[in-house]
């Protein structure tokens, strides 16, 4: 494990999130965690921090987790793991036990979980968390119908990149 400069970032992360996807974990106070797979988030710079930034809807089980919990990891695996970010993304930690089942080995961070087979991680102190709201859309009609028209809208987190490690 190495930790790298936050600016260093080798692949491009709009790719990373779209086609490989990542876990964004995050842990309760009696040390329960849990993960789910995302496609979308951001990276960049705010309020003069490095940033990234994850959206979960509030049904997700995961979601309960990121609320509470001060800090939250987004692991970015090798292509051949997307089977177990499938697992992630499809089944509920409230019903099975996802490490298991995703054939996951999880890491203890001082301030997070990841996994044993990552290519990169981000540790990140949320700084911020809130949920997309209808009256913020602006000539969006579409993304409403599409994203919301059945489903609550994402909650937005936050976070200030503290740590990255890469393999």
């Amino acid at each position: 494990m190495k930790i790298i400069n936050e600016e260093k970032v080798k692949d491009n992360v709009i790719d990373e999130f779209k086609n490989n996807w990542a876990l964004v974990c995050a842990r309760k106070k009696d040390g329960t965690f849990n993960m789910c797979t995302i496609a979308w988030g951001t990276i960049g710079e705010l309020w003069s921090k490095n940033v990234l930034t994850v959206f979960v809807k509030p049904i997700r089980f995961t979601d309960s987790f990121l609320f509470e919990d001060e800090y939250f990891t987004v692991t970015f695996f090798e292509k051949e793991d997307k089977e177990s970010l499938k697992i992630c993304g499809t089944k509920s930690g409230k019903n099975i036990d996802k490490v298991k089942e995703a054939n996951l080995k999880p890491i203890v961070l001082e301030n997070g979980i990841t996994f044993e087979n990552y290519k990169r991680v981000y540790v990140c102190k949320k700084i911020y968390q809130d949920q997309f709201k209808e009256e913020g859309f602006v000539g969006s009609k579409d993304i409403i119908d599409r994203y919301y028209k059945t489903e609550p809208y994402h909650n937005i987190y936050v976070g200030e990149i503290v740590t990255t490690i890469e393999k």
